[in-house]
């Protein structure tokens, strides 16, 4: 199937379901911590309908379709500690919530990017490319966006980021979590080691026009600023 088929556009309230039934069937069991943590979909759905809720709120989550079908989804991921007993949650939200302290002063608001999911039939097409430069305009820097950020769990998400210039400003060992026994707490099966808290500054993002990012993250739900993060600057 051509890029021609495929319809990228801005997510809305009226997608919410739909969204969720997407990453029930496809974010469940394609994303490595998710299958490591060998959490069930009733737990998934406790995060993800919160996510998609406060995401929604905002200009920026996209997904794709074909002919009423969805194929993707883009989407910003809010907090994992809603799930306390989720080990996968606990290293992402560690990274979350340094965030504001490893990142200049000026910085107080930017676009927070979580969740990305493709299809696995419609993966290595380079949708999960062209999600990142559809949905950040020119245009809503008046949201007084200073940045992206994200948390990536997954090799695949990483080399993508690293490939578009993100800066790595934390990263987590996931062998350096364990049990009481010494035993790893998670052992992806992609061949992911660790966990990345990633930046670009908006002044690295590049347009080609008012309407399009080139070698830029464009994207996400919701926006993330620090007065109403745990971890704001004092």
């Amino acid at each position: 199937m051509t890029d021609d088929n495929y319809d990228y556009r801005i997510a809305t309230s009226a997608d919410r379901q739909r969204i969720l039934d997407f990453l029930l069937e496809h974010f469940y069991k394609e994303e490595p911590l998710c299958r490591a943590s060998k959490m069930s979909k009733e737990e998934l759905l406790k995060v993800v309908s919160h996510i998609v809720d406060i995401s929604l709120k905002d200009p920026f989550s996209t997904i794709v379709t074909c002919k009423s079908t969805f194929y993707a989804k883009l989407v910003d991921y809010v907090y994992f500690s809603l799930h306390t007993n989720l080990f996968s949650g606990a290293i992402l939200n560690e990274l979350h919530n340094s965030f504001f302290d490893l990142v200049p002063d000026h910085v107080k608001t930017v676009l927070h990017r979580e969740i990305s999911s493709v299809g696995k039939p419609y993966q290595r097409q380079g949708i999960a490319t062209k999600m990142m430069n559809f949905s950040f305009s020119y245009e809503k820097l008046q949201y007084g966006i200073d940045g992206i950020m994200s948390e990536t769990s997954s090799f695949a998400n990483q080399k993508l980021l690293a490939r578009y210039g993100f800066k790595r400003l934390k990263v987590i060992r996931l062998s350096d979590w364990r049990d009481s026994n010494g035993r790893p707490l998670l052992q992806p099966d992609d061949g992911t080691e660790e966990a990345v808290l990633n930046w670009k500054p908006v002044e690295e993002l590049v347009f080609i026009d008012h309407y399009h990012l080139s070698l830029g993250y464009c994207l996400f739900g919701s926006l993330f600023n620090s007065s109403n993060d745990s971890s704001t600057k004092k």
